[in-house]
């Protein structure tokens, strides 16, 4: 997630010199979830500069051809559904190869950890959901919704600018739309209680291999089925919203988002070509 954050939310100097030291961000990931000792990250360092180079010379091209394909058919209007539907799928695709090329690396982590560490662990990632949680019901439901609005708003106007009345409506529309994050948050208390159970059987290399794989790779497999339901409801809505945003740009945001996508291509090009 970290990758992706940082190559489509972030600023352009931002996150070119965020993923130049992506592996350093990974380690200080880490240790907000467990203390690694120095060992440790000696015998982690070379896999993760690996992981590191393969994903800038793989992953990275990949994600440059999505946004120029982006570019052409924000251009071209009116923007087919199909069209956006297909860029979803893409993305989404994206997401599981980063997932499926930092998998060994999750392995080799927890596989080196200890007992106090896997408790470290567990514990960390436990306390953050219920600190996510508190959070959300300390909210009401307006202040949720307003809060979701203010998160999207933000996001509109790095890359289109400020929102007509219109568009502002339409956003209100869209962030009123049924939430699911207690749904989301007990979702994640069942994925840590699966990573739980397969760290009693890390000793047994091939059926513990499996089930990391699985946490991983099929995450959405521990989510109950009115959540998935409602996921792929709120999809379909923010898809139709994206869209119809899309089609009715102005002038000027039309040309402040080809703007923000050429820099972004620009930017990924310099990442691609640079020597670690």
């Amino acid at each position: 997630m970290l990758v992706l954050v940082l190559l489509f939310v972030s600023g352009c100097s931002s996150y070119r010199l965020a993923y130049n030291n992506l592996d350093w961000l990974l380690f200080g990931w880490v240790d907000d979830y467990v203390e690694l000792t120095s060992a440790q990250h000696v015998e982690l360092e070379p896999l993760v500069r690996q992981w590191h180079a393969q994903h800038r010379q793989t992953q990275l091209p990949q994600y440059q051809a999505l946004l120029f394909a982006i570019r052409a058919g924000v251009q071209s209007r009116p923007l087919d559904p199909a069209l956006f539907e297909a860029w979803r799928v893409e993305v989404e695709r994206s997401w599981l190869a980063l997932r499926s090329s930092l998998a060994p690396l999750a392995v080799a982590l927890l596989e080196q950890i200890d007992q106090d560490q896997q408790q470290q662990l567990l514990g960390a990632l436990r306390k953050k959901i219920d600190s996510q949680r508190e959070a959300y019901l300390e909210r009401s439901a307006s202040e949720r919704v307003g809060r979701r609005y203010d998160i999207y708003r933000e996001r509109m106007l790095r890359w289109i600018g400020r929102l007509d009345s219109a568009q502002r409506n339409a956003l209100k529309q869209l962030v009123g739309l049924p939430d699911s994050e207690l749904q989301w948050l007990e979702y994640r208390s069942l994925w840590v209680d699966e990573l739980e159970q397969a760290l009693m059987i890390r000793s047994n290399k091939q059926p513990f291999h499996a089930r990391i794989q699985t946490l991983i790779l099929s995450p959405n497999s521990f989510r109950i089925e009115a959540q998935q339901h409602l996921l792929a409801n709120t999809q379909r809505q923010r898809s139709d919203y994206m869209v119809a945003l899309i089609n009715g740009l102005s002038t000027q945001q039309r040309a402040h988002l080809l703007s923000e996508l050429d820099a972004l291509i620009d930017v990924i090009g310099r990442l691609i070509s640079q020597q670690d």
